[in-house]
């Protein structure tokens, strides 16, 4: 989709990317299996399985972990209605939804499987889900497809090289604009887009919790 592929770059020189995912500037080519494009970069700075993320293991071991045992998975009979009801089961997902213009550009960091992308794709939002497990992003492409919704671009990739346009007319870098702000909700929108920030269920449930304590001794 063209409008999401304005929004990324060639993580190694920053340059345009071209429909067939190779780079203007540098000339780099960036495999897209199954309409994912890899955007993960190897120690050579080319993109392919053999990635580094700033020599940090954890990483690695958590994106073994979640190509071995994505989730949360989609059920066999699933639909577009299903995964919607299923979100609006969440207070944070309604206000999310609600807070966000129909015409928002959207970047999920961390992504998964794609669930709350794939929810936040209506009217003409241009939605772009990312992540360093492929595993995870085939499930959510797949359902993209199935459910008919054309506005989402997942990506593989990663925060030490993101393949993210950084500036935009303000000129200013709007990765670094997110990353700073990746603790705050909501957040305003940038030029580059409106930043989604995922919270643990424990966190939200203590959050609720705490509220529901408070109201009752109000």
């Amino acid at each position: 989709m063209e409008a999401a592929r304005e929004l990324l770059v060639c993580p190694a020189c920053e340059g345009a990317l071209a429909a067939d995912w190779s780079c203007s500037a540098c000339g780099a080519c960036y495999e897209a299996p199954d309409g994912i494009p890899n955007l993960l970069l190897g120690p050579n700075l080319q993109s392919g399985p053999n990635l580094q993320h700033g020599n940090d293991a954890r990483v690695d071991a958590v994106r073994r972990f979640y190509q071995n045992a994505p989730f949360p998975g989609y059920p066999p009979r699933d639909s577009l209605t299903w995964l919607r009801a299923r979100a609006e089961r969440s207070e944070f997902a309604r206000m999310l939804d609600h807070a966000i213009p129909g015409d928002a550009k959207i970047l999920e960091i961390g992504c998964g499987t794609g669930q709350m992308s794939l929810y936040l794709a209506r009217a003409n939002r241009v939605v772009i889900g990312a992540d360093l497990t492929r595993g995870s992003l085939l499930l959510g492409a797949v359902a993209a497809r199935r459910f008919g919704l054309d506005r989402v671009q997942f990506v593989e990739t990663d925060l030490h090289r993101p393949g993210l346009r950084a500036t935009c007319a303000t000129g200013r870098d709007d990765r670094a604009w997110a990353l700073q702000r990746i603790r705050a909700h909501p957040a305003p929108p940038t030029p580059l887009g409106r930043p989604v920030v995922g919270v643990p269920m424990d966190t939200v449930r203590s959050g609720v919790a705490r509220s529901e304590k408070r109201a009752s001794t109000a």
